[in-house]
């Protein structure tokens, strides 16, 4: 009985030797965390503190967040690995549309990197400029996403004409009375800083303003004629004959060296349309109709259009002339029409104006490619004065019976105008 307790005894002995080893002792090897590498977006015009987004990552333990290399210190992560745009900081999509930035998780033993991409989308700022009235008062107007400005900070009598933005820079057009007299003063309003165009002592407007890097052209016109504000230095247009009585200029567009106006000149009480191209004068229409004038230029690539009105001796026609001929814009048109404001992108050409019909009524009325398109079905009186296109989004701004309007792709846009009466007389989107 001994020797069977003693051989139990040696084997147990012998199973312990040998279910043990040296792997037993050794300690528990720690995995380095893993985080691959992410991308986020984030609007342009988020504020500071804004969440972009949390880092993901993985591990056993618990895990520590950080940058190792920022960019320009526009953004700031928390130990839990929330991504947000730093305290001060803010992001511009036509500066950069991406940003990288470099990140360490650590697990306190070990620390893994990675890359973070912050993509930035563009925000779409839409400017509108008009007038409001409130009974005698006319107050120059600029909307910026729905948010009103007024431009005239006194008088009774003042409206704005046209917006032209650039970079940060937004540059407004108009004319206002000032004072007593009853005199236009031609206005350019920048950042929200009026300059006086003209001293008062004739009528004068401004109508339309277009910049071109360093410099800023404005036009109208100054007592009788047409003129154009280069930098703030008038200079009168040439007449097409010694003849003419007077002329306007109510457009301006610029295509490196080449500076082209829309406008009208008066002979012997009839106008006709005509195109300035530098100091070269085009007469658009025949001079055989009693009034006719071109409201709007337009330049893509090669191709220079220019809208407007021509009367035939029983209604007015709306207009389109591109490079120099006509692009017929009647059908459906059975009574008066005018075309108020062209716009080229690729194959599309929008030309906005308003349309009498049959009836009394007036109705906003958009042209794409010579097909017209009501804006409004009420019975209400409509006018677009104004369209510009972005991408797939067409935006017109102009009047619906005595309120400022703004349509996007044919729908009132309320978010864009905080309304009031008056009128949305231009447009940019940015």
């Amino acid at each position: 009985m001994k020797h069977i307790k003693k051989t139990i005894t040696l084997l147990g002995v012998v199973l312990v030797l040998f279910g043990c080893s040296k792997d037993d002792d050794a300690p528990v090897q720690n995995v380095a965390p893993q985080i691959a590498n992410q991308e986020f977006s984030i609007s342009e015009d988020a504020i500071e503190g804004t969440v972009i987004g949390t880092l993901v990552a993985t591990d056993s333990d618990a895990l520590t967040y950080s940058i190792t290399t920022n960019d320009n210190d526009l953004f700031a992560l928390t130990n839990a690995g929330v991504l947000s745009l730093a305290t001060g900081k803010a992001l511009n999509y036509n500066i950069a549309q991406t940003h990288s930035i470099t990140v360490a998780v650590s697990d306190g033993t070990n620390t893994t990197e990675a890359t973070i991409t912050i993509k930035v989308t563009d925000f779409i700022d839409v400017y509108v400029a008009g007038f409001q009235i409130d009974g005698a008062i006319n107050r120059a107007m600029l909307w910026k996403n729905g948010i009103g400005t007024t431009l005239s900070s006194n008088g009774n009598y003042a409206r704005a004409k046209d917006v032209y933005v650039l970079g940060e820079d937004v540059y407004v057009v108009g004319h206002k009375k000032e004072g007593t007299t009853n005199v236009d003063i031609a206005m350019l309003w920048q950042n929200g800083m009026a300059t006086n165009l003209t001293e008062g002592s004739n009528n004068a407007r401004a109508n339309s303003v277009y910049v071109s890097g360093e410099d800023v052209y404005v036009v109208g016109y100054k007592k009788s004629r047409a003129t154009i504000w280069k930098n703030g230095n008038p200079t009168s247009l040439p007449r097409s004959s010694a003849q003419v009585n007077s002329a306007a200029a109510f457009s301006v567009y610029v295509s490196g060296n080449m500076v082209y106006v829309a406008g009208e000149e008066v002979i012997g009480g009839k106008s006709q349309a005509v195109l300035w191209e530098n100091d070269n004068i085009t007469v658009l229409t025949d001079g055989t109709s009693q009034e006719a004038y071109a409201t709007s230029v337009f330049v893509s690539g090669n191709d220079v259009y220019a809208s407007g009105a021509e009367y035939d001796g029983t209604k007015f026609i709306p207009r389109l002339w591109g490079n120099g001929g006509l692009i017929d814009l009647t059908n459906g048109i059975s009574n008066s029409a005018y075309a108020n404001s062209v716009y080229a992108l690729g194959e599309n050409i929008y030309v906005a104006g308003y349309d009498t019909g049959t009836g009394s009524s007036i109705t906003a009325t958009l042209w794409n490619n010579g097909e017209a398109t009501g804006l409004t079905t009420s019975g209400t009186n409509s006018i677009a004065n104004d369209v510009y296109v972005l991408g797939e989004d067409i935006y017109v701004a102009g009047v619906t019976g005595a309120d400022v309007t703004v349509w996007k792709n044919g729908v009132v846009a309320e978010e864009l105008i905080d309304g009031g009466k008056g009128q949305a007389t231009a447009i940019f989107v940015k």
